[in-house]
């Protein structure tokens, strides 16, 4: 038996004993990475080269210039005939040829244009794209509010991680949360509206949730005399024992407290993390021995808060771009 790759809204709410409704809130409240799947192509937002009309200013100019070699070449034949205008001034020899070397640099520019357009439609085709994407709030926002959301234009790149960020300056209290990773200029083959159906999570990064949640459920929760603390979502998930974590995993699970996890990971061998965490097989760890290394070595400065899923780091921790 295999697992599905990825799960649909609705698998996903069964799964954690909620409502698709529930889902896309945590969604919103950035709990989940949900995704759409894609048909097109797909460029940085930085591309303005490749993107869609990049080459306005070229076409342009190619344009003008084979106008003006058309009109200079016609003037020319006028001149050569005598069926030069009443307001046109006919041309000698010498104009000619002055205008003959004209001619002949304009084309050679064409030409240079066209080669360069050629090579941009080849490149514009290297960029076709099938597969899932990961929508931008908006997108989010819409299909909770009116169900559907029109073929967006901008996503983020479905393997490249997302940063939580606080924006000054903005919301209630000066400041606001948004996602800053890599984002994409979509251009769709055929264009259609999402709805909550088209959405769907990675199963493997729900296991990594549900391993996360797993393993920090146990940690005290300070909460208010008045109300209760938030559920977990995946408080219905696996309870299986946690596994050894590779680098990789141990890095998503952990950097929110000990930001310098991956350089001392580099230096393992050396600043005795090895010893006190591998696991014994290759690229294997133990997570609560890493962290007991980290808190020993003064790494993380105190105890994690009790973890709501609006604020589950899993993927979204690192921003390389």
């Amino acid at each position: 038996m295999f697992d599905s790759p990825t799960l649909s809204v609705s698998e996903l709410a069964e799964r954690w004993k909620k409502t698709p409704r529930q889902i896309l809130d945590y969604a919103q409240a950035l709990g989940v990475p949900l995704y759409f799947m894609f048909d097109g192509l797909a460029f940085d937002v930085s591309d303005e080269w490749l993107r869609f009309n990049g080459d306005f200013f070229e076409s342009r100019e190619l344009e003008t210039l084979r106008e003006g070699i058309a009109s200079n070449e016609s003037w020319i034949l006028r001149s050569v005939r005598g069926q030069n205008g009443k307001f046109e001034q006919p041309l000698d020899s010498e104009g000619i040829r002055e205008l003959r070397t004209r001619i002949d640099a304009d084309k050679e520019e064409c030409k240079r244009i066209c080669e360069r357009l050629a090579k941009r439609e080849i490149d514009r085709k290297k960029m076709t794209y099938r597969g899932l994407m990961r929508p931008a709030p908006l997108t989010l926002l819409e299909i909770q509010r009116d169900g559907t959301a029109p073929s967006p234009h901008k996503a983020f790149h479905p393997q490249m991680p997302v940063k939580v960020m606080m924006l000054p300056g903005r919301g209630f209290d000066g400041s606001a949360p948004i996602l800053d990773g890599r984002l994409l200029a979509l251009e769709w083959f055929t264009a259609r509206a999402l709805t909550i159906d088209s959405l769907c999570a990675v199963t493997a990064e729900v296991k990594a949730i549900e391993a996360y949640l797993k393993a920090h459920q146990a940690a005290p929760v300070e909460s208010d005399s008045k109300t209760d603390s938030p559920a977990p979502v995946a408080d219905s998930a696996s309870t299986a024992h946690e596994m050894p974590m590779k680098k990789a995993a141990l890095i998503t699970a952990l950097e929110y407290e000990w930001p310098s996890i991956e350089a001392d990971l580099s230096e393992a061998a050396r600043n005795g993390l090895k010893n006190a965490a591998h696991a014994g097989t290759h690229g294997d760890w133990d997570k609560a021995k890493a962290r007991a290394w980290a808190v020993s070595k003064g790494k993380i400065k105190q105890a994690a808060p009790a973890l709501h899923p609006a604020i589950w780091p899993g993927t979204v921790t690192r921003n390389r771009n």
